[in-house]
């Protein structure tokens, strides 16, 4: 069974989450009539510059904090349940996210209502003091992580730490290559590469430019090579290496098995556990980082060959014989 005190810090943590959609309750009862029929919702400056009916905003916002509720309750549940060999999301990842979500579309609606409410008329409304109440939301979300219990290190997909049969001989080179990509990615970057040209003829520029970058990115995740040698770990993408991690900063690499739902989703992730290129569930190489302590992993097919290559190349170095 979960322990008592982790199962008590992910309840506490869902009900963190709630309490902004509560509030946004609360704060509608009591309002009552004194809440205009429209709200500045849209600033430049300290002036409105787009209004929106106050009972539309209403529901959207509580829609949006009861969804974010919802997911955060689910999280716990599932993060509360005895381990068994069912795969568990993450609780340390998704549920600050929810509520900051949660906390957002609460405050958001109770700050125009009360700016607004407080002018003559939905024009005259005037930004005050009254912004620091949805920039708390990042405070919020940052308690409800420091609350909850941190997930261990991933385990090892094998029992042992991946070697080589023999080890490396004094000035024998070695190194070790493969390739990993996610044909989701390539689609998505067509799809947004043609948007982004959509909006460029339609000369919607400010469309075009953010498509397009996202659209190279998913271009670059579509295809991913993987190398290891004496330099130490490098990845990159149609020839252009974009990340690499010196052999000086590698304690020793491992094979995990990587659940795309407990890294956040795939893509480049930065998450409580590490960090992550995950282009697929399934296995990936690992390697412990001495700089920061933390993990960088891939998902890539048998991995095993290159852990191992790491593994007997930072054993070299750490015996003073460089490859």
């Amino acid at each position: 069974m979960t322990p008592p005190p982790v199962a008590s810090r992910l309840v506490a943590a869902a009900a963190m989450t709630g309490l902004p959609l509560v509030a946004l309750v609360v704060a509608r009862v009591v309002a009552g009539d004194r809440v205009p029929g429209t709200l500045a919702v849209h600033w430049s400056g300290t002036r409105p510059d787009r209004f929106t009916a106050a009972t539309t905003m209403f529901w959207t916002c509580l829609g949006i904090a009861l969804v974010a509720t919802a997911a955060s309750v689910l999280v716990a549940a599932s993060a509360a349940r005895p381990c068994t060999g069912r795969r568990r999301p993450d609780a340390a990842l998704w549920m600050p996210g929810a509520a900051l979500v949660s906390w957002l579309s609460a405050t958001v609606w109770i700050m125009s209502a009360i700016v607004t409410a407080r002018a003559s008329a939905p024009e005259d409304a005037r930004m005050s003091a009254w912004i620091v109440l949805p920039l708390l939301a990042f405070a919020w979300a940052g308690a409800v992580y420091a609350l909850l219990p941190r997930t261990a290190m991933p385990d090892s997909a094998g029992a042992d730490v991946p070697t080589l049969d023999r080890p490396l001989q004094p000035g024998e080179r070695a190194s070790w290559l493969a390739r990993a990509g996610s044909p989701w990615a390539l689609g998505g970057a067509a799809v947004l590469t043609a948007a982004a040209v959509a909006a460029a003829l339609l000369g919607q520029w400010w469309v075009a430019a953010p498509l397009l970058v996202i659209a190279l990115v998913g271009t670059a995740f579509s295809s991913v090579t993987v190398r290891v040698d004496r330099a130490g770990l490098s990845l990159s993408s149609w020839g252009v290496r974009w990340r690499r991690i010196p052999l000086d900063d590698i304690s020793s690499a491992d094979v995990i098995a990587i659940v795309p739902v407990q890294w956040g989703g795939w893509g480049y992730r930065w998450t409580p556990r590490g960090t992550a290129v995950v282009l697929r569930g399934g296995d990936a190489l690992a390697v412990h980082r001495f700089s920061t302590g933390r993990l960088f992993a891939v998902t890539v097919d048998a991995p095993e060959g290159g852990a191992a290559l790491l593994n007997a190349l930072a054993a070299a170095r750490d015996s003073g014989t460089r490859q």
